[in-house]
Order: structure tokens, then sequence, then C-alpha cells
């Protein structure tokens, strides 16, 4: 185990400001974590690709690593995509070979479908269908996707009350169909950092038997599981638990 405490990269899903996560920063903060996260270029400006989201969260951490932060990035659903390539080259052995300090300690995918082959785009690992929640309406005219706050309650947060459920879904952004259609340039497979998968086994989006094939189907070389009895987003229904069990993970394996 490392002698000190990473500092957490958390990435955020389709259409989610980085708002929604401040409640499981603040308890990552109370461990003494220090915390990235931003909301993506994706929510809210069309064009935006995969790749601009990468590069907004490298913008954001690799001046730290430069200074010797060592870092553990967490990709929740769509963030798996973004997070893959940012871990591209920043490992830290890779950081070290190159003569640079810090680097990424270890990635954690949380129900996530998106930790693609290189060449494959999001919309592929959706079967070329956008998900009902999120249609592609009006031939894409304004580039943006927007959610459909019924269907994303029952789909992102089956397992919430449903008046939390009802405020989530209601504060959902629109989300740039580019990113969903825009090609993955780095595959799982080639990741140089331990990585990790958070199955949630009552999810209504990413089914648990595709989460489980994710992790087991040797997609990512090693890949360890972890588990949570939640729906898609662990860190609403249990930000506690949530925080714990990523701790646990952090100090016992990373």
């Amino acid at each position: 185990m490392a002698a000190s405490k990473p500092t957490i990269v958390l990435i955020p899903g389709v259409c989610h400001p980085a708002s929604y996560f401040d409640d499981v920063k603040a308890r990552f903060e109370a461990l003494s974590y220090e915390v990235f996260i931003r909301t993506l270029p994706s929510i809210g400006q069309a064009g935006a690709s995969w790749a601009d989201d990468r590069d907004a969260v490298i913008e954001m951490i690799e001046p730290h690593m430069d200074h010797g932060t060592e870092f553990v990035v967490i990709g929740h659903s769509y963030g798996g995509m973004p997070a893959v390539g940012v871990c591209e080259d920043r490992s830290i052995a890779e950081r070290q070979a190159a003569g640079k300090r810090g680097g990424i300690r270890a990635v954690i995918f949380v129900g996530s479908a998106l930790v693609l082959d290189r060449g494959q785009t999001a919309l592929d690992a959706f079967g070329g269908v956008y998900p009902p929640w999120l249609p592609f309406e009006n031939d894409g005219k304004d580039g943006l996707l927007h959610p459909k706050i019924d269907l994303a309650k029952e789909a992102l947060y089956n397992d919430l009350d449903d008046v939390v459920a009802s405020r989530l879904a209601g504060g959902l952004l629109p989300h740039s169909v580019a990113s969903l259609t825009s090609i993955q340039t780095y595959a799982g497979e080639n990741l140089q950092i331990p990585a990790f998968y958070m199955v949630c086994e009552e999810d209504n989006t990413v089914p648990p038997w595709l989460q489980h094939s994710i992790c087991d189907g040797g997609r990512v070389r090693g890949m360890r599981k972890l588990t949570c009895a939640t729906g898609h987003c662990p860190m609403f229904k249990n930000p506690k638990g949530f925080v714990k069990q990523i701790d646990e993970c952090v100090r016992g394996d990373i």
C-alpha cells in the first residue's frame, strides 16, 4: 500500500453536473482526501466529444501531477470513457520513465458500459440505439440530447425516494451528441494501472449481467470487482457506503 493518500478525481456521467457530487466530495474530504471534479464540456456544449471531456480533466489535474500528486480516477457511467483516455501515458511508472513526477495510481469504473475497445463509440456500446431516457430528436439539430425526466427517474434513480429522484432527474442537463458518436482512441486493454469495476446490482441503466461481463471478460487485464446493492448511482443512494467502499479499496489495494 502506498504511504500517502492519493487525490480523488471524479468524472460524472451523462447529463450530470459536478454539483450532484457535492455530498460524496465532502465525505471524501472528511477522510482527508483532496477531490477534483468539474462539469464536463459535453454538458450543454454542442459538438463536444468525449476527447474534449478527457482533455478538460487532464487540464485540471496534470499541473498537480507535475508537482508529484498521485491520483485515483473514478469514472461513473459515461465518465468511464474519458477516464480511460485520461489514464493514457499517465501511470506513475510511465511518467517516471519520462522523467516526470506524480501520475495515476488506479482507475475505478462505476456502472460503466463504456470500457471500450479502440475504434468504438459510446453509441456502439448501446447497440447503436440511444437510451429511451436520452433520445435523439429533431434530427439532432441543436447537437444536444435532452433527458426525459420520467424515464430518467426510472433508469437512473429507480432505488431512490421519489422526491429525491424527481429532483435529480429534473436537474439533469442536455448532453452533446458528439460525445456519444466520437471514437475511442485508447482501449481499456492498454491500461498500465490497476483497474477496479464497481458493479451496481440493482442498475436499471446498465444491466448488472453486462457489468459483470465487462469486469470478468478480460476487457482490462487484471480488473478487480467491487459490488454494491444499488441502482445506477450508488453515490446518491448510499453516499456513506460508496465513500467507505472506495476508501477501503484505496487503503487496502491501491
